[in-house]
């Protein structure tokens, strides 16, 4: 498991430094992207029967890494306070489908 969480945080360095430099547009797609990539995470959490505060110890180090490496962190309180929205979303809806719900939840946060 601790190897899915190193290839997670690596793919969230790639988006960063993809999208340094980029548009407001690209930010905020690499912002839904890693977002959506940790929803992903949440529900497979969620799917295992565990308790909403220890899946947020579990990923705290992970968000916390992909909230300052994405876009250098210029977002990284939107970006906490959008992973929180995520948490409560995911265990109020008892969402079951990862992919799609990040699907849906990047598709979403790009239109916003």
């Amino acid at each position: 498991m601790k190897n899915l969480f190193c290839n997670f945080v690596f793919c969230i360095s790639a988006i960063s430094a993809s999208a340094e430099g980029d548009s407001l547009e690209n930010q905020i797609k690499a912002h839904c992207s890693s977002l959506g990539r940790i929803a992903f995470l949440a529900v497979e959490k969620y799917k295992t029967g565990r308790d909403i505060e220890d899946v947020k110890k579990e990923l705290a180090a992970v968000v916390e890494t992909a909230a300052t490496m994405t876009n250098d962190g210029a977002f990284s309180k939107q970006f906490l306070a959008d992973y929180d929205k995520i948490m409560d979303d995911v265990y109020s809806t008892k969402q079951r489908k990862a992919t799609e719900y990040a699907i849906l939840y990047i598709k979403e946060c790009k239109q916003r």
